[in-house]
This record gives C-alpha cells, structure tokens and sequence, in this order.
C-alpha cells in the first residue's frame, strides 16, 4: 500500500492547485525544452531563480511523499513557489503570442480562477460536515460529550490522529498522551477523571475487568491519513 500511496501528490496536485494545474504540464514541456536548446545556461541569473523555486518545490514533495502519512493539504507550502515559477514563464510566453490571444485566453483563466474560488469555498462550508460522520475520532466524540468533564486527561494507543486532538480539546482541557499498550491501563488506574482511546481488539483484552463506573464507546470509522478502516473504542473513567 505504501507503494502504491508513493504518486499521491504528484495526482492531487492537478486538484489541489486546480486553475493553475492545467498549465502544469506546458510549464515541464517548457522547461524541459530550455534545458535541452542550453536556454538553461547555470550562469543566468534567470535560471538561478527557477533553480530556486524548482528546488523548494521539490524538496516539499519529496519529503511528503516519503512520509506515510498523506493528505493533500501537506504539500500546500510549495505552491506559493510554483505559482511563482509558472507565472515567470506564462509571462515569458506572452510576447510571443498574437495579442488577441493572450487576452482572450487570460480571460479564460480570470472566469475559471472566480469558479474554482467559489467551489472551494462552497466545499469548505458544506463538505467538511458531511464527511465528519464517517472520522472515527468524530464519531467518538459526538457518541461521548455528555461524559466529557474540562478536568479530564485523556490519551491514546496506536491512534493519534491530529483529529483526535481537534474534537477533544474543544471539551477537554489536558493535552492528548500519546501511550503504548503496556502503559494503557497503568494511565487508567491513575486518580483523577480520564479517558483513553485505542482499538477495539485490544480495549477487549486490557479492560476486561474495568470498575462498573466505566464507560465504554466503540465506533468503527475511516482513518483518511492511513487510508484504511479503524474499529476504535474509548474507555472513559468519570471519578
């Protein structure tokens, strides 16, 4: 999977930078072919500047890339540097065209630059909500907020997803602990109301025998960072 996962952004991007990804593949095509006419001579300043923005673009993608965890939004620092990069040539390329041309074809990219804006705010506000129900951390926190104290410590077993954090605190006061398996129930024993969240097979095994007070949610969601299903249960100690 992890293979497979390697060209994610190197597809997205054609979503993520969407009006401007359309002209992605003119601006290879054109600088491909400045490197092979020797337009790309190391000594022109010109070029040291797409070495520059070239370089930091590519320095992002290949770090997320090689990052198991994917999202598209983690690539978002490079793009200020490619819309440098392919604003310098689209500006390059526009001597050598008929007049008529170019303005017709700004145009064209003024209208579907508005449209583009104006679906990605559209998804922002309506999106994020319906797709909310299906995150497992979302679905633990909506299943257990009338149990959730301010007070509380709460912590995590082989899930520590930043969703987590995003939906808890919003209840919780302390910070998210990041724990292994073996320190699981020794953080439950503690004083002090708390709740930790792990997988549901191994919630069975460690808190077989948990007080009466305890409070037990399961869910089953999609981990969109992972890419692969969760079943998650969250055992809550109110005193």
């Amino acid at each position: 999977m992890y293979l497979l996962l390697l060209p994610f952004y190197f597809v997205t991007v054609f979503i993520s930078f969407f009006p401007w990804s359309i002209k992605l593949p003119w601006l290879v095509q054109r600088l491909w072919r400045e490197r092979r006419t020797g337009i790309a001579d190391p000594g022109y300043s010109a070029n040291k500047i797409d070495a520059y923005l070239l370089t930091g673009t590519a320095i992002i993608f290949v770090i997320f890339t090689l990052i198991k965890t994917k999202l598209p939004h983690y690539t978002l620092p490079a793009f200020p540097l490619l819309a440098l990069l392919l604003a310098r040539h689209w500006q390059q390329a526009a001597p050598f065209q008929a007049p008529t041309v170019v303005r017709s074809r700004r145009s064209l990219f003024e209208i579907i630059a508005v449209g583009a804006a104006c679906i990605w705010i559209a998804i922002a506000f309506v999106v994020p909500p319906i797709v909310a129900r299906f995150f497992p951390a979302y679905q633990l926190f909506q299943q257990s907020r009338a149990s959730l104290r301010p007070d509380m410590q709460f912590a995590s077993v082989e899930f520590d997803e930043p969703s987590l954090v995003w939906y808890f605190r919003s209840r919780v006061k302390g910070f998210l602990t990041p724990l292994n398996k073996r320190r699981a129930a020794e953080f439950m024993s503690a004083p002090d109301p708390r709740f930790i969240v792990l997988p549901t097979p191994l919630a069975g095994s460690l808190f077989t025998t948990a007080p009466q007070s305890s409070e037990f949610f399961t869910v089953s969601g999609l981990n969109i960072a992972k890419g692969k299903r969760v079943d998650l249960t969250l055992v809550l100690k109110p005193e």
